[in-house]
């Protein structure tokens, strides 16, 4: 290892690279806070032989066979590769399909299934109130056992993937503006969803850093 780092020591000398005096500045200062004190910070020079300006030699190599080790482990990759990757494989990023949504969740313990008819009793109860015009809001507030109570049951916009099974293909059928009920895996859900908007392909602005990425982990497995 200590070969090597000289190796690419030596390389990024020649190539050019010197360490920033900021991140010399910076390691030295990390050094000194691990001793507490500068007489500690000075004693333990002086027993590895070194002065204040030969340790800032090393620290500054060390800086310099980072920096390069850094620049190895990132593949480089150009404006033109992003927009070919992007022309190449445009349609595969789509944002999907996501609904607007708001719900009003009644646990069930799924070790004790003694409490699912309450459960579902209470949510029929508030399916009903609803339809007569209660406020969805100050109800979600008063009876959902979900952290989304404080907001009025409002969840915001979910794609697919990101609710349970049950639950997401009943809140995907489901009509705007009207509420409805599901047993999802966490209990009975009393919903209503607010908005609906139809998958949408990605600019290539937004799908940029999903390509870099992608890019990037290619590159790094086939080096």
């Amino acid at each position: 290892e200590l070969v090597l780092d000289e190796l690419i020591y030596r390389e990024a000398v020649a190539a050019g690279h010197r360490p920033s005096p900021a991140a010399v500045d910076t390691e030295v200062s990390s050094a000194r806070a691990r001793f507490g004190s500068e007489e500690a910070f000075a004693a333990a020079l002086r027993e590895n032989g070194l002065d204040e300006a030969a340790f800032r030699e090393r620290l500054g190599r060390a800086v310099v066979v980072r920096d390069a080790r850094d620049a190895r482990s990132r593949p480089e990759i150009t404006e033109a590769d992003l927009a070919a990757y992007y022309r190449e494989n445009g349609p595969k990023f789509q944002r999907p399909e996501q609904v607007s949504l708001r719900q009003i969740l009644y646990r069930v313990d799924p070790a004790d299934q003694a409490t699912a008819a309450p459960a579902e009793a209470k949510a029929r109860a508030a399916l009903e109130r609803l339809r007569r015009g209660e406020p969805f809001g100050p109800l979600a507030r008063r009876e959902s056992e979900d952290e989304y109570r404080v907001k009025d049951g409002e969840m915001g916009f979910v794609h697919r993937g990101r609710l349970d099974r049950e639950f997401e293909d009943a809140v995907f059928a489901a009509p705007v503006g009207r509420v409805r009920l599901a047993r999802g895996l966490h209990g009975f859900q009393v919903f209503e969803v607010l908005d609906r908007q139809p998958p949408v392909r990605l600019t290539f602005e937004q799908a940029r850093p999903i390509i870099a990425e992608r890019l990037a982990r290619q590159r790094r497995v086939e080096g």
